[in-house]
């Protein structure tokens, strides 16, 4: 069995490496995901992509409402 797509951990990585390239001065990193397992994995491998990329940077606790949450 292959696997034909990235998996979620390349976009998340990719998404960090966009960010620092539109963003080179980049001093606060915030997220609000929704809380389920897809989007917690997610931030987790953002998180710790920008932790390499941008060490000096100050990574908030991200916000995670429930899923369908007003």
């Amino acid at each position: 069995m292959f696997r034909t797509n990235a998996t979620a951990t390349m976009e998340n990585v990719g998404a960090a490496k966009y960010v620092i390239q539109k963003l080179p001065d980049v001093k606060r990193i915030a997220g609000i995901n929704q809380d389920y397992t897809w989007e917690q994995h997610s931030w987790r491998d953002f998180e710790k992509s920008m932790k390499v990329l941008v060490p000096d940077a100050m990574i908030t606790p991200p916000r995670m409402p429930k899923l369908i949450a007003g």
